[in-house]
């Protein structure tokens, strides 16, 4: 991999550390919205630096925009909607509905739909 995170060339990032960014800035997004989320509660809720996440984010948008990325990978990738699906293909269709379904009901998907729609229309 030659690129990091946010695009730029150079040695690679820690994936680990760049994970916490992520899951501390989609907690805090789903919990405050877009505009009450900063970049210093990101930091505080990862317990890092402001400075640690400029090194991988170059603004709050592109934070978003990973995180959003991130959650959409982990919720709709083929092997969690494929979970639990055996038996005919009517049957598997049916199993891939339904965790879709699931997926997009639960409440945090639910919260980030609200937000962004709410953001379009201001």
């Amino acid at each position: 991999m030659t690129e990091t995170i946010q695009g730029r060339r150079g040695r690679p990032t820690n994936e680990a550390l760049a994970q916490t960014i992520l899951n501390a800035a989609s907690e805090l997004f789903v919990e405050l919205g877009f505009q009450a989320t900063t970049l210093d509660k990101v930091a505080q809720r990862a317990k890092i630096s402001k400075l640690s996440i400029y090194k991988r984010f170059e603004n709050k948008e592109a934070l978003f925009s990973a995180a959003i990325t991130a959650g959409c990978q982990e919720s709709f990738a083929p092997q969690a909607l494929l979970e639990g699906a055996e038996g005919s293909v009517e049957d598997q269709l049916m199993a891939v509905g339904t965790s879709l379904l699931r997926t997009l009901l639960r409440p945090d998907v639910s919260s980030i739909e609200a937000m962004v729609m709410a953001d379009k229309t201001s």
